[in-house]
């Protein structure tokens, strides 16, 4: 990652330079409570990882099933010494406040019944009753993806090195009010999150900075299973959140071999193979109702081809032929699903952020674009409960200044716009100007969104806006793309 500089980021270490391009790889929900990932490691594009003698082969990701609990609620608990790579665990550890994080001003009065999870100056603040905690501040590490689990109840987000440091990110746990934060010390290099459908686990996958890569289970209470482990590209959970798809990629002396399988949550049973290429790397994007896995296709597997969009395919079951979709940047922050088999995108194959796109509502075989003004990009997607679309236009352009400036000034001219799921109609909202990265809260009347490194809170038909927190950290930006998601969660306060 790197550090805030002038109120925009600057990368700092290459490890995080390619991911933070490509974004991630797995589903993030943009609605609250909805299922957040994060990707922090390399792409499976332009890989960091060798392979790993006695790594299983695309095809036949092992299917271990270990785990153990901890007798503390929320600390994790190591896996048997017999397990191979298996984890291991030290005494869970609070972080100490950072001193020199000046505390942001917030107003909780538009956050009513709500928690919210922010990064600001590299600090991680969770605002719940009212209440603005601090909820870690390790020395060298700064915050980034928090994500809320689908009943509100916990906060998971990763601990990446600032700098050069040579250190490994680090996954960290709290309640939803930001009490009991620690360090889960069994997880090594994680590189995706993503909590299942209920809210009762975390998906993990790790980088494999120390042996291969992994797909964990982590349960808050403190049980860890292992799926499996190899040459992870990317996973998903199912729509019912009881198999997981992982995309795996081995490199060969004549090649490589790329792999989409299903393994059961659990950890018991074989996995089942979806699709298998020796030219193209399949990457996961998600594993949606009514389409099925969802997946990007990246020709021989070029960081360079990717950066420019891939096409997204679905395979509505294994070993089915798949589907095109559309044309996409290997962003998930640009994918939404809803209550019906529909699914929000943001098709265009620019690398640039303001060049040829546009939003599209997407059924399993047909795409309809969004309306956008002549001489606008439409972008950052979002559907509601109740199915309603909400995305922001900008000014189209081809410049290549991707400047910290010059970002600031094009996400300035962003208009905020709805399009009801009955009539279409599509409507722009009095004071969204300025909008990014809108959010909806869960049952659909308020829209959160980022507008001068701040959040705003405002009704669903529009209107004066609330700004609930000023200083927001700013990620990186390549090619103008800026992914705010990474930086705030919003999610329903749990039930007492």
């Amino acid at each position: 990652m790197g550090l805030i500089n002038g109120g925009r980021w600057m990368a700092a270490s290459t490890r995080w330079t390619a991911v933070l391009l490509l974004g991630p790889a797995v589903l993030a929900g943009c609605g609250a409570g909805g299922p957040r990932t994060a990707r922090t490691g390399a792409s499976g594009h332009t890989t960091n990882r060798t392979g790993t003698a006695g790594a299983p082969a695309p095809g036949s990701l092992a299917a271990g099933t270990t785990s153990s609990t901890s007798s503390v609620p929320g600390q994790v608990g190591s896996k048997p010494a017999g397990s191979a790579s298996a984890p291991t665990t030290a005494a869970s550890a609070t972080p100490s406040s950072n001193q020199s994080t000046p505390k942001p001003k917030v107003d909780p009065s538009a956050l009513t019944g709500t928690s919210l999870a922010f990064v600001s100056a590299g600090g991680l603040w969770e605002v719940a009753g009212g209440r603005e905690v601090e909820v870690a501040a390790p020395t060298g590490l700064v915050a980034v993806h928090p994500t809320f689990s689908a009943d509100g109840r916990w906060l998971a987000f990763l601990e990446v090195p600032t700098g050069t440091s040579s250190a490994v990110p680090e996954l960290w746990m709290s309640r939803s009010d930001g009490a009991g934060a620690h360090q889960v010390t069994s997880v090594t290099d994680p590189e995706y999150l993503a909590w299942s459908p209920s809210g009762e686990r975390l998906l993990v996958a790790t980088a494999g900075a120390n042996g291969p890569a992994q797909v964990l289970v982590v349960q808050p209470t403190g049980a860890v299973s292992q799926l499996g482990s190899g040459l992870v590209a990317s996973a998903a959970w199912s729509p019912a959140g009881t198999e997981v798809a992982v995309s795996l990629t081995n490199h060969e002396a004549t090649g490589f071999t790329s792999v989409i399988e299903s393994v059961p949550a659990s950890g018991g049973g074989l996995p089942t193979v979806w699709r298998t290429n020796t030219q193209d790397v399949l990457e996961v994007a998600g594993w949606w109702s009514s389409w099925g896995i969802v997946y990007w296709d990246d020709p021989d597997g070029s960081a360079s081809i990717a950066a420019d969009g891939l096409e997204l395919d679905a395979l509505a079951g294994a070993a089915q032929a798949p589907h095109a979709i559309a044309d996409t940047l290997v962003r998930s922050d640009w994918l939404s699903t809803g209550p019906v088999p529909e699914v929000a995108l943001v098709q265009g194959d620019s690398r640039l952020e303001w060049e040829g796109k546009s939003v599209a509502m997407c059924a399993p075989f047909s795409c309809r674009t969004v309306p956008t003004a002549r001489g606008s990009v439409s972008l950052d997607p979002c559907l509601s409960v109740q199915g309603t679309l909400a995305y922001v236009q900008g000014p189209s352009s081809q410049s290549p200044d991707s400047s910290p400036t010059q970002v600031a000034a094009w996400e300035a001219g962003h208009t905020l716009w709805t399009e009801s799921s009955r009539s279409r109609t599509v409507t722009e909202l009095a004071g969204g100007r300025g909008a990014s990265a809108p959010m909806w809260s869960a049952d659909g009347r308020r829209l959160m969104f980022v507008r001068q490194d701040g959040l705003w809170v405002m009704p669903s038909s529009g209107g004066t806006g609330v700004q609930v927190v000023q200083g927001v950290s700013v990620p990186a930006s390549y090619y103008g793309q800026v992914q705010w998601l990474d930086q705030f969660a919003w999610a329903p306060a749990p039930a007492p």
